[in-house]
């Protein structure tokens, strides 16, 4: 009888380890996977936060080019600057676009609304661009800047939902 007993204690602990064992393994697999959606989702929002700082800093840039480009003759040192400038934005803006889709393609529902606002978002900043590379532009024709910020407006709250799908949260 004893024998019995010990059998089926021994038995028991192990099938209680095992079951420990495979519950690690599960709840290991589990983390994993978190801390990867958790990675994912706060590079995709440093882009995204990089993006629409390049953006920013690429319209001031243009705008403040623009004035200076009134009076090119005792200016040209600060264009030659604000033309690197420039091009150094417009680099880093297309490198984080390519990222932003990149890390976008996990997201099934807010994917195409996403890409669809960033295409508007590009398409304005480009046409920002060539506004003021224009040898033609006149002051009674401004860039219109409201509809460029209009559109960062919605890229910044399509890029809350993209990350909020990315993190697994609900709304």
């Amino acid at each position: 009888m004893d024998t019995i007993i010990s059998l089926s204690s021994l038995v028991t602990l192990v099938v209680g380890a095992t079951l420990v064992h495979l519950s690690n393994r599960v709840l290991d697999k589990s983390r994993i996977k978190t801390k990867w959606i958790k990675i994912w989702a706060d590079n995709f929002l440093e882009c995204a936060e990089d993006y629409n700082d390049c953006s920013s800093k690429l319209t001031a840039n243009m705008v403040l080019l623009g004035s200076l480009c009134k009076n090119k003759e005792s200016n040209q040192d600060r264009i030659n600057i604000k033309d690197d400038e420039i091009y150094s934005l417009w680099e880093q803006i297309l490198l984080l676009e390519w990222e932003l889709k990149r890390y976008a393609q996990f997201s099934s529902k807010n994917k195409k609304d996403f890409e669809k606002v960033l295409r508007t978002f590009h398409s304005l900043l480009s046409g920002l661009i060539e506004y003021y590379c224009r040898k033609d532009k006149t002051s009674d024709n401004p860039y219109n800047l409201e509809e460029l910020r209009d559109a960062q407006h919605k890229y910044s709250k399509v890029v809350r939902n993209v990350h909020s799908e990315l993190m697994n949260i609900k709304k």
